[in-house]
C-alpha cells in the first residue's frame, strides 16, 4: 500500500507555533477564531513566519526513518508555497507535493485504490483508506485507521505501508 501525507496538523505543527508565539489555544473545531483572527491571519504575520518556523511534529522523525521521498497532499494558500518549500527542504528533504483541496484529496484517494492518506481533516465524506491523526477538532470522526501516538504512525508505515527502515548513512567505499 502506498501512503501519502497531509502537511499541516500532520507533519508541520502550526498550532504549537501559534500557541507558543501568540497564545492561541488548541482548537476544538476545524474552523476557529482567536481574538477575531483565524489561522490565515496569523500565518501572514511576520512575513509568514509560522509557515517557515513551525516545528515538525513527532511523526516527521518516523517518516524520515522509513520513507525516502514522501508524497505530500496539502491544501494551503499559494502565498504559503514558497515558505512551505523552505520548510519541507529543511525538515523533510526530497518529496513530491500536490496542492489539493479536501474534496480533491478524496477524489484522488478514490481513484488510487492502493493508497492511504494520513490526514487530520474532520469532514471527508468517508474515511475509507484515511489514517486520521487525532486532534481535539476531529475526535468525533471514526477513521479507518487512527493515529494517536508516534507508535501508531510507525505501525501504519510498517504493517500497512510495508515500509522498511532506511539506512541511516550512505555506505562509503574507501579507495
Amino acid at each position: 500500500m502506498k501512503i501519502v501525507f497531509d502537511l499541516d496538523g500532520v507533519l508541520r505543527n502550526t498550532m504549537r507555533y501559534l500557541n507558543e508565539r501568540y497564545g492561541v489555544p488548541k482548537p476544538t473545531s476545524w474552523e476557529w477564531l482567536y481574538k477575531d483572527k483565524d489561522i490565515f491571519h496569523y500565518a501572514k504575520l511576520n512575513n509568514y513566519a509560522m509557515v517557515r518556523e513551525a516545528k515538525p511534529t513527532k511523526l516527521v522523525a518516523v517518516l524520515n526513518k522509513y520513507i525516502e521521498c514522501p508524497e505530500i497532499w496539502t491544501h494551503q494558500p499559494w502565498e504559503w508555497m514558497h515558505h512551505t518549500k523552505e520548510w519541507l527542504g529543511e525538515h523533510i528533504g526530497n518529496c513530491t507535493v500536490k496542492i489539493l483541496k479536501p474534496e480533491e484529496k478524496r477524489e484522488e484517494l478514490d481513484g488510487a485504490k492502493d493508497t492511504i492518506l494520513v490526514d487530520d481533516y474532520p469532514a471527508f465524506k468517508n474515511y475509507r483508506r484515511v489514517a486520521l491523526v487525532r486532534h481535539l477538532y476531529n475526535s468525533h470522526v471514526k477513521g479507518m485507521y487512527n493515529i494517536k501516538t508516534v507508535g501508531d504512525f510507525e505501525k501504519l508505515l510498517i504493517e500497512v505501508g510495508g515500509c522498511k527502515e532506511r539506512k541511516a548513512h550512505e555506505e562509503h567505499r574507501v579507495v
